[in-house]
């Protein structure tokens, strides 16, 4: 038997009181938010980012008016119009033309669960006609097949930005793991002969094994202390795969039975995480694949990343700015060519309480290039 759990309103701090529906529409609206978020009531000026609204819960509630409204309805025009009073006015009096925009949009890649939920915080440091395209891991949200190799997933994104963007200069963005996706499609780009205009990645990380990987491909070998420390690895590669491997060996990144077995550890992990209430916000209306997740985590642990030549803006926090200094490292290795902007001293912090200076730094940074490129028409937003 299953129990639907409806929160109640009073539960949120909000700025406001309860104000009723003044039109028809507008009740059809708030129906809708109720919807999404189960509440037991909301208000015509209640705001879609203070009942906890993202990216997520915007698709939903896109879906929900278009479903009740039977109007076409864009998950973008939630951003500016984030109340069921101004979403009913927006609906009566038409949605604007979109603006001409001198900038081309933005493609980034979600982090390391496959999906990303920029805050309002987030979306506000941008400029107002700075387009914005979120990548999104196939399958991650629906039965829908799911890739198992970066080098897979880097081209689906591909596609999806070609059909989106066929012609211009590519501005192109990654967050943590998701850096990996990025510096792939960047390479393919190339290969195609459409180089990556600017590159930018927020705290890039990788798997231990990746980085064992690049920095001894590059002649960097580890303390003896170091490579004894890794005898677990070797351990478990020995009962497992018949060879004392520590996991970043060429065999390695081919072997299914690794990736498999990475898959099933990582769903473990994440089952655990669940029971134990670690797993994060549960949203309303989409359920989030935990296989789908297990999968691209170890997709991440047998990718061998090509170094990218091209300029590199890496937005870092202070945890990780250790990790890009020169020198002869994974960032050195990587990224000759990245320039580092320190933005807050926590990795959280860069999508949390220093959201929208994370954005205002992007911004910057996109703008850089931009005044470089000739003036012309460009994509509207």
């Amino acid at each position: 038997m299953s129990i639907s759990m409806t929160l109640r309103r009073s539960d949120f701090m909000l700025n406001g009181p309860l104000v009723p529906a003044g039109t028809p529409l507008e009740a059809i609206i708030i129906s809708a938010f109720r919807d999404t978020f189960e509440l037991d009531e909301v208000g015509a000026e209640d705001d879609f980012f203070e009942l906890g609204g993202d990216s997520l819960s915007a698709e939903v509630l896109t879906l929900n008016i278009r479903k009740q409204t039977g109007r076409d309805f864009d998950i973008s025009w939630v951003i500016k119009n984030s109340t069921p009073r101004a979403i009913a006015s927006l609906l009566e009096h038409g949605a604007p033309k979109p603006a001409v925009s001198q900038r081309p949009p933005f493609f980034m890649v979600h982090g390391t669960d496959g999906v990303m939920m920029p805050s309002r915080e987030f979306l506000d440091g941008f400029a107002p006609d700075q387009r914005l395209e979120i990548f999104e891991m196939p399958g991650i949200r629906d039965q829908g097949e799911v890739l198992t190799s970066i080098y897979e997933i880097a081209a689906h994104y591909l596609a999806r930005l070609t059909a989106t963007y066929p012609v211009g200069p590519v501005l192109l963005g990654g967050i943590c793991k998701g850096s990996l996706i990025a510096i792939e499609m960047a390479a393919q780009l190339a290969d195609a002969g459409r180089p990556v205009h600017q590159l930018l990645l927020i705290d890039p990380s990788v798997p231990d094994n990746v980085r064992r990987y690049v920095e001894r491909s590059a002649g960097v070998e580890l303390p003896w202390q170091a490579r004894a420390m890794r005898w677990r690895h070797r351990l478990m590669c020995l009962l497992l795969l018949g060879r004392a491997s520590d996991g970043s060996a060429e065999a390695d990144f081919d072997d299914d039975r690794l990736r498999r077995l990475r898959v099933s550890i990582n769903r473990r992990d994440l089952a655990r995480k669940k029971r134990r209430g670690m797993a994060g916000r549960e949203y309303p209306g989409i359920v989030i694949s935990e296989h789908a997740k297990a999968i691209l985590r170890a997709a991440y642990s047998h990718y061998r990343p090509r170094p990218f030549s091209g300029e590199v803006d890496v937005i870092s926090s202070g945890q990780q700015r250790t990790r890009q200094k020169p020198g002869i490292n994974l960032g050195g290795i990587l990224l000759p060519k990245r320039r580092i902007h320190v933005v807050t001293a926590r990795h959280s912090d860069l999508f949390g309480a220093q959201a929208g200076e994370t954005a205002a730094t992007l911004q910057r940074c996109l703008d850089r290039p931009i005044e470089k490129i000739p003036a012309g028409p460009r994509e509207p937003v």
